[in-house]
């Protein structure tokens, strides 16, 4: 479909773990705080050496709204990390 704006996050490996989702997250929220908005959030597994293909990973609503939960209690926890020095 033309015309929709989708965030694509490249990696490397075979495998898609959470923090690539929390990341993906992080990326969002910036995005949305300076106006933009997207329709699709992907994580594109490129190939390695022993791979050889690659993947994508469509990241639904629910799994992306997790990922920025995640990522609001790590920006939590550094903060409070850094108020006990």
């Amino acid at each position: 479909k033309q015309g929709r704006n989708v965030l694509v996050d490249l990696k490397t490996g075979s495998r898609l773990y959470d923090t690539h989702v929390i990341q993906l997250a992080a990326y969002e929220s910036m995005l949305t705080e300076m106006g933009g908005g997207i329709d699709r959030r992907m994580v594109l597994l490129l190939p390695t050496a022993e791979s050889g293909d690659w993947v994508a990973h469509e990241i639904e609503d629910a799994h992306a709204a997790a990922g920025l939960r995640a990522m609001d209690a790590l920006v939590s926890l550094d903060a409070a990390l850094k108020g006990m020095k």
